[in-house]
C-alpha cells in the first residue's frame, strides 16, 4: 500500500505509510514518550511485543503515521492464529488527535484487511 501525505490545519505535513524495518527504534521511542493517560485503555508493547511486530510480520498489519521523521502514531490489525480474524489497535501521539489520523488509519488497515481476506477485526 502506498504512502497517503495529509496536511494538518496547521500546516504540518504528515504521513501515513507501512510500518518498515528501519522504523523499529523510532516505534520503540513513539512509545517510551506517550503519557500513561493517552495509553489508559491499553499498554504500551514491551521490547519483545515491538520485535515481535518485525519477526512475524505475517501476523500484523501496521503503520505509522510520521512527521519530521518521528512516529507520532501507530495502528496494527493483529491477526489470530488462523490469519482469519483480527484485532485492531491505534494509537496517536497528543498534539496529534482530533485531526481525523486515527480514522484515516483505521480506513486504511481496514482496506488492507479485507484484501487480506481477514473476516472479523476486533476493537480494543
Amino acid at each position: 500500500m502506498e504512502q497517503k501525505t495529509y496536511t494538518l490545519n496547521d500546516g504540518r505535513e504528515i504521513h501515513i505509510r507501512v510500518l518498515e524495518a528501519a522504523d523499529k527504534e523510532l516505534l520503540a521511542e513513539f512509545y517510551e514518550s506517550m503519557p500513561e493517560n493517552t495509553l489508559r485503555w491499553s499498554e504500551a508493547p514491551s521490547p519483545h511485543q515491538i520485535d515481535d511486530k518485525f519477526s512475524y510480520p505475517d501476523y500484523y498489519i501496521s503503520f505509522v503515521i510520521v512527521y519530521e521523521d518521528k512516529v507520532v502514531g501507530y495502528g496494527e490489525i493483529l491477526k489470530d492464529a488462523e490469519k482469519r480474524d483480527g484485532e485492531l489497535l491505534i494509537h496517536i501521539k497528543d498534539g496529534y488527535q482530533s485531526a481525523g489520523l486515527g480514522t484515516a488509519m483505521m480506513i486504511m488497515l481496514v482496506k488492507e484487511a479485507t484484501e487480506q481476506r481477514i473476516h472479523a477485526i476486533h476493537l480494543r
